[in-house]
């Protein structure tokens, strides 16, 4: 009998909820912001989680094209409650910040440090701001350099869900945003 290969199967993913989504939102506000002097964030690039705790775990499960999953690839720094992280989607690294409200809202709902055993972790994340750096701001708070570029983008996360505690780390590579531009 031949051997079948299912469609699925063609790409690895680890996770199915795991969609790409960081370069195409992050590229369009790069370019329209290259050519201007003054890098003007932009607010909700991803929209609010729901308020209702109960059921957004289910909601999410059973319809997530409406909801933005990421794992946490690594953690650099935590300043004043702020942590600052590298976060992936299926395609794609970028850094990020958990704001100190956001990792409040962790640590009160999950009784846990949101830096305790949450590498590669599934997260569902809401409130997302896209914001540029400079280097120096990069090189302080990440330890990255990303020459080429006259402002970095960060996401600025204000609302964060854990989703799947799975710790499940891909074989493959990923590469930085930056460099798909």
């Amino acid at each position: 009998m031949p051997n079948v290969v299912l469609s699925s199967k063609l790409r690895p993913y680890d996770s199915i909820f795991l969609q790409e989504w960081i370069h195409s939102a992050v590229q369009r506000h790069y370019i329209r912001n290259k050519s201007k002097r003054f890098w003007h964030p932009e607010q909700n690039l991803v929209a609010p989680l729901p308020q209702t705790q109960e059921h957004s775990f289910f909601h999410a499960a059973f319809h997530p094209g409406s909801y933005t999953f990421v794992r946490i690839v690594k953690f650099h720094k935590v300043h004043n409650y702020t942590v600052y992280a590298t976060i992936r989607d299926a395609s794609h690294m970028i850094p990020c910040f958990f704001t100190s409200q956001c990792v409040l809202d962790y640590e009160m709902h999950n009784n846990d440090r949101i830096t305790l055993n949450t590498i590669n972790t599934l997260f569902v994340v809401g409130q997302v701001t896209l914001e540029f750096w400079n280097q120096a701001e990069v090189q302080r708070h990440y330890g990255l350099s990303f020459p080429n570029m006259p402002m970095v983008p960060i996401l600025k996360i204000e609302q964060a869900q854990i989703f799947d505690r799975d710790q499940i780390a891909s074989t493959k590579p990923f590469n930085w945003v930056y460099y798909a531009f």
